[in-house]
């Protein structure tokens, strides 16, 4: 079951759509601003993050910035849901690292293929990635045993 936390001020907004998400089978979390967000980040791993960009306390694209640091290279899908419709905050969204940029009013099954669509895409890389860590580790141990012998074959003169 995929663990998503949704950041949203909107205590309505944020009920709905994380009862939604319950009744399509994932576990959802919620938190009514950035720094309760970026606590919870903190506190558990989770699988997809949601986020609106304006929140009371600190801008989406400052939580997602932390969200990078926290996870590095490879972060789990980050995807704003946000009230900003322009092309250059969605842009900016984008070109900050989001997966994803939704507006609201949110249609529920365009975020749930979206979800479904970021979640997919997380698996098939990390399938991905965990093959090219066999293939490596194959490598390194024939690497290994050709060195073992290499050191059987040297003779070493004083």
């Amino acid at each position: 079951m995929a663990k998503i936390l949704y950041i949203e001020e909107s205590e309505t907004t944020r009920k709905d759509v994380l009862e939604k998400l319950r009744q399509a089978g994932f576990s959802a979390s919620g938190a009514g601003n950035g720094h309760d967000g970026l606590i919870k980040i903190e506190e558990t791993d989770f699988d997809l993050i949601l986020s609106a960009i304006l929140l009371p306390d600190m801008n989406g694209l400052i939580i997602l910035q932390g969200y990078k640091i926290r996870f590095g290279s490879f972060p789990p899908p980050f995807i704003f849901i946000s009230t900003l419709k322009d092309r250059k905050s969605i842009r900016r969204g984008m070109e900050a690292g989001a997966d994803d940029y939704l507006t609201k009013p949110v249609n529920w099954q365009e975020l749930l293929t979206t979800i479904n669509l970021q979640l997919s895409k997380r698996k098939q890389i990390l399938s991905k990635g965990d093959s090219e860590l066999v293939e490596l580790k194959g490598a390194i141990d024939n690497l290994s045993k050709i060195a073992v012998e290499k050191e059987k074959q040297t003779t070493y003169s004083y």
